[in-house]
């Protein structure tokens, strides 16, 4: 029986749609990327579509720990790289790519900056993103980065009180001066790993069902909900010169929030269709490529094309392209690299007994 929740396709592949809506037809504008094509009607809608990124993160702790759940750190290393590297390899190219061509003076990027780029490490070197999008790439690299320690280590025994304490520190941190000071682009603590961690607690619904303890756990995650939104709000409106209703906020994340409940409690579900699947596949690739090269074309033939069709036209263009790197990168790929990385990974794994053995002999 496949047991996959495609529904969480689908949530992903909206989610990305609405951060790529958000992006061209509110952020563009609100900060110069793309200040010839204004979108004023559609941004007093779109402009709470940032919150995709919210369910994001939600979905990521969700499905990582499903990834993670068997506790071998190889394992858990190989399907991570294999799901990140190879699509944002050919998204970095393509970007750099545009970049040379349109040689717009918002968009610059040094080789060595593109160098560092190609890691995904390169906000930890303090080097900045040739795609504005990335910034999240990096929040969710830190999270990977922990779950692969705690299997290492062996403690993802210890997950469920780990979840807990992740919501009440993250919480707690919101009111303090840390809360709005953080660096929210580089750093998952505070505002971004209550999220992980509510997508952790809702896989564990799902895989153990809903006692006591997880109860209480969901009251703190939808605690840290509220409080980051509310908090969160206040520094849009001052980073955009805009209002932002807060109410709006709340209730799609608590709409969020629902639905990935309802996924983790339910037997069956109206959307688990395995359709989905293929548009869940689309979003990373979407999410890579979507917003620094359309705010290029934005600019490129802006003055030639009516905004409405320059704006669909782009974002079929975006889909487009995410499934030629679906199809002829992420797929092709795959197979071999996980060939590859799990002899890479069990020479290694022998090697080091081996050294262990020789050190224990003396």
């Amino acid at each position: 029986m496949d047991k996959r929740l495609y529904e969480i396709d689908l949530y992903r592949f909206v989610a990305a749609v609405m951060v790529l809506v958000f992006h061209y037809t509110f952020v563009g504008y609100m900060l110069d990327y793309a200040p010839g094509i204004r979108f004023d009607a559609i941004g007093e809608f779109s402009r709470y579509f940032y919150l995709g990124i919210n369910f994001f993160f939600i979905i990521s702790g969700f499905v990582i720990l499903m990834s993670a759940k068997d506790g071998q750190p190889g394992k858990f290393f190989i399907s991570r790289f294999i799901r990140l590297y190879p699509a944002y390899w050919i998204g970095v190219l393509l970007t750099a790519s545009c970049i040379l061509y349109f040689n717009q003076s918002q968009f610059q990027a040094s080789y060595a900056e593109l160098a560092a780029n190609a890691t995904m490490f390169q906000a930890a070197m303090g080097i900045k993103h040739i795609e504005s999008a990335y910034w999240t790439l990096w929040i969710e690299m830190q999270f990977y980065l922990v779950m692969f320690a705690l299997a290492w280590c062996g403690w993802l025994r210890f997950i469920l009180p780990l979840i807990g304490l992740s919501l009440l520190v993250c919480t707690v941190s919101l009111f303090t001066p840390w809360g709005p000071a953080f660096d929210l682009w580089s750093n998952a603590f505070p505002h971004w790993w209550g999220y992980f961690a509510t997508g952790c607690l809702l896989y564990l619904i799902r895989k153990d069902g809903l006692d006591l303890v997880k109860f209480f756990l969901l009251l703190m995650a939808l605690t840290f909900v509220i409080c980051q939104n509310w908090l969160f709000t206040s520094m849009m409106e001052g980073w955009y010169g805009t209002a932002f209703n807060e109410f709006i906020i709340l209730g799609l994340n608590l709409v969020f929030f629902a639905l990935m409940l309802f996924s983790a409690l339910a037997h069956q579900h109206p959307l688990r269709n395995v359709r989905f699947a293929a548009w869940g596949a689309l979003t990373y690739p979407l999410y890579l490529i979507h917003q620094n090269i359309g705010y290029m074309l934005f600019n490129a033939y802006g003055q030639y094309v009516h905004k409405y069709v320059l704006l669909f036209a782009t974002a079929l263009l975006m889909l487009l392209i995410a499934y030629v790197i679906h199809r002829f990168v992420e797929q092709p790929l795959a197979p071999l690299l996980k060939k590859y990385l799990t002899l890479w990974v069990v020479r290694n794994k022998s090697e080091a007994k081996q050294s262990r053995s020789v050190l224990d002999s003396y």
